[in-house]
């Protein structure tokens, strides 16, 4: 029975087997169960990603250096001199994007007020991971201009910025690196999205895998 509602309802309109406003209420229950399963998501994520820890004690959202640092300042020679400084750094990223995960409340919400029938169309009859890649190209754009002035103000009122200074300075001192230009706050900005939107997608599919732990009738419908 999973995913055949909406074929019953749009076939229930030729069939007549329904009256015309009950294939409405139908639609319209559709719609709306759609909606929650979002809601459900997008809410669960922000919350999650908003917490103190949400991103530094998740090991599969945590922001980290870029590689190519890292592996350097993991090197034996290199350890003393960086190590407490790129640790330090670490927690203030994910400070920073915890910080600005709230951001993303209303521009989710927009975007879930705006559903079309394909949209919804797409979602239902997609993978499992189909809402978040709605919701990723609805909303990258919007959230990314949200996000980033928050995570560079959050960046400086933790300190990163100024820690950053102090890293990249001893680093570019050392023998054979490239000279770092990071821009902390777009790549702080873009690993938040790619936490955010990881979490969705985990959670999306929870709900689809077992619709019944969410003691929502329309979820139940839509993707039992």
């Amino acid at each position: 029975m999973k995913k055949v509602v909406l074929l019953f309802f749009a076939f229930g309109l030729m069939l007549s087997a329904c009256s015309k406003k009950d294939a409405e209420n139908g639609l319209f229950n559709e719609v709306n169960g759609l909606k929650e399963m979002l809601q459900i998501s997008a809410d669960t994520s922000v919350f999650n990603g908003a917490k103190v820890d949400g991103y530094f004690k998740n090991k599969a959202i945590k922001i980290l250096l870029p590689k190519e640092i890292q592996s350097i300042v993991d090197k034996p020679f290199v350890k003393p001199i960086l190590g407490g400084l790129a640790e330090e750094l670490v927690l203030k990223l994910n400070r920073a994007a915890e910080g600005a995960a709230l951001k993303a409340k209303p521009i989710l919400k927009k975007s879930i007020n705006n559903l079309n029938f394909q949209d919804g169309w797409n979602i239902i009859w997609g993978n499992e991971h189909a809402a978040t890649d709605y919701f990723k190209g609805e909303t990258f754009s919007d959230l990314e201009q949200a996000f980033r002035p928050s995570i560079q103000s959050e960046l400086e009122a933790v300190g990163a910025q100024q820690l950053w200074a102090s890293f990249s300075e001893k680093y570019n001192l050392l023998p054979g690196v490239s000279k770092l230009e990071t821009d902390l706050a777009k790549y702080t900005t873009e690993k938040a999205l790619d936490g955010l939107f990881y979490m969705m997608a985990k959670e999306e599919a929870e709900i689809r895998q077992n619709p019944k732990a969410y003691s929502n009738d329309l979820i139940s419908l839509i993707f039992n």
